[in-house]
């Protein structure tokens, strides 16, 4: 799926109900995590958190296409994209910790990606 579709492409679109049902899914999973991500920097001292979570944008899980079987066992990978450079950079500094509590919940992520967002949508 591209990243982005006008409203008229999914409208008209004969493929219009897994394009919905892609989206669908896109955001359950971006809410899945903000959620996750809430916890866990609630949890971490608040000079270190201090505007990373009104800073996340979203969160989405990378799929690797060259071999999904093999990602299954490394991990997940989350990028999270983040509404200024100064936010990513902050972000870079509590990301181990947040894999750390991820680890802890039971949750097997690899690696988060911080980057910043060009859209802040």
């Amino acid at each position: 799926m591209k990243d982005f579709r006008s409203l008229n492409e999914i409208l008209y679109s004969e493929k219009k109900k897994t394009i919905l049902s892609e989206l669908k899914k896109n955001v359950t999973d971006n809410n899945y995590w903000i959620r996750v991500f809430d916890e866990i920097l609630s949890k971490l001292p608040h000079q270190k958190t201090k505007g990373i979570k009104g800073s996340i944008i979203r969160i989405t899980e990378h799929h690797s296409k060259s071999n999904p079987e093999k990602d299954k066992t490394k991990g997940l990978v989350l990028i999270v994209r983040l509404n200024s450079s100064a936010a990513v950079t902050r972000f870079k500094l509590v990301a181990p910790l947040i894999l750390r509590n991820m680890s802890q919940m039971g949750i097997n992520v690899s690696s988060i990606k911080p980057s910043v967002s060009n859209l802040n949508s």
